[in-house]
């Protein structure tokens, strides 16, 4: 398993113009095992940039993120973590700087490789455009996010 850098991801992410593809309605997807049926945004937050660094049941979190082109990433720096890529790339910098333990990240290029990877492993999680497929939704758990899951009406990752 290779567990990327953020530093590479804030590199990434200027490498892209914005707006290539439709607008990814985000889904919080984790490990039928994990403990966890809801997450506030905040606390999604706060698993994104590490600072919840394990599950109720003392996992560790692993962050899986689609690659820093993808209108999902894109999505997920503007409405979960309200950063623009500039804002994340020196976030990414002075938290290497300060010596600061990063989350364990993995990323993929496809929301069908983000559910098999949180199939597989126990304290991953990842945010995909929608549930990538029919034959995981059944070994992966959707999180409710505020309460909601995607498609319900008020759901904040649109």
């Amino acid at each position: 398993m290779c567990l990327k850098s953020p530093i590479l991801l804030a590199i990434w992410i200027a490498m892209v113009p914005a707006g290539l593809a439709k607008d990814p309605i985000l889904t919080v997807i984790v490990n039928k095992s994990n403990p966890l049926e809801s997450v506030s945004n905040i606390e999604l937050k706060a698993l994104l940039l590490g600072k919840t660094a394990q599950w109720p049941n003392k996992e560790p979190v692993i962050l899986v993120e689609r690659e820093s082109t993808s209108p999902t990433f894109r999505k997920t720096l503007q409405v979960v973590l309200h950063m623009s890529e500039g804002e994340y790339a020196r976030w990414v910098l002075q938290e290497e700087f300060r010596g600061e333990k990063a989350p364990l990240i993995k990323t993929l290029n496809s929301d069908e490789g983000a559910g098999k990877f949180v199939f597989y492993v126990p304290g991953a999680i990842a945010i995909t455009d929608g549930v990538p497929s029919l034959a995981l939704s059944s070994e992966i758990k959707v999180l409710r996010v505020d309460g909601k899951l995607p498609g319900d009406p008020g759901y904040p990752l649109r």
